[in-house]
């Protein structure tokens, strides 16, 4: 099967991820990152948001003054690929999207991250939660995918739905092809978590 084939296939059967993901634990670090971005942030500044509507996530928002663009699932692309839930004309003071990446390709999220900076104001922040999963689970579902003569790369799970977990050096290596600055990094047992603004 080709691997764009395989790709189209994949984008319809995505709920999967998100209903897994909607009942993992809010680590304490993920907040705490959230309060510290929103309290950087002037009153009255527009915000995008976007991941899964998870309620710590909503009640720390809406302890701020600030415009909250909330749009569900920007991450996740349509039939031919695109991200056409992003709304391109809007400049933003913060970006946050947790938990909303798993659903990204490898090679699309260069695309995706080229979006998050074009919109992104020059003394903005981006915050990433980006999902981790077991190295050994991973390393069975690639072979197994080798096996079975489907197109994935190392990090994706597509035996059945589809999750891609990259590894940190991921992460980095594309948000510095994309021109983002790491200002905070911090890895847990289940996930990355990135702050980053735009190099003007």
């Amino acid at each position: 099967m080709k691997r764009d084939n395989w790709k189209r296939e994949k984008r319809t059967i995505i709920q999967e991820y998100y209903e897994q993901i909607q009942r993992d634990e809010v680590e304490p670090i993920r907040t705490e990152i959230l309060k510290n971005i929103l309290n950087s942030i002037r009153p009255d500044s527009e915000i995008l948001y976007t991941g899964l509507k998870k309620e710590n996530d909503l009640k720390v928002l809406n302890e701020f003054d600030l415009k909250i663009n909330d749009i569900d699932r920007v991450c996740q692309q349509s039939e031919n690929g695109e991200f056409s839930r992003f709304e391109e004309d809007k400049i933003y003071q913060a970006i946050i999207c947790l938990d909303d990446l798993g659903t990204v390709f490898p090679e699309d999220w260069e695309v995706l991250m080229e979006l998050f900076r074009k919109s992104l104001n020059y003394e903005g922040l981006m915050y990433l939660a980006v999902k981790r999963e077991d190295e050994n689970e991973i390393e069975e579902a690639y072979y197994m995918a080798l096996e079975q003569e489907l197109p994935m790369e190392y990090g994706e799970m597509g035996i059945n739905g589809y999750h891609f977990y990259p590894d940190v050096n991921f992460v980095r290596t594309v948000l510095e092809m994309t021109k983002f600055e790491i200002k905070e990094e911090h890895i847990t047992e289940n996930y990355y978590y990135f702050v980053a603004s735009a190099i003007v």
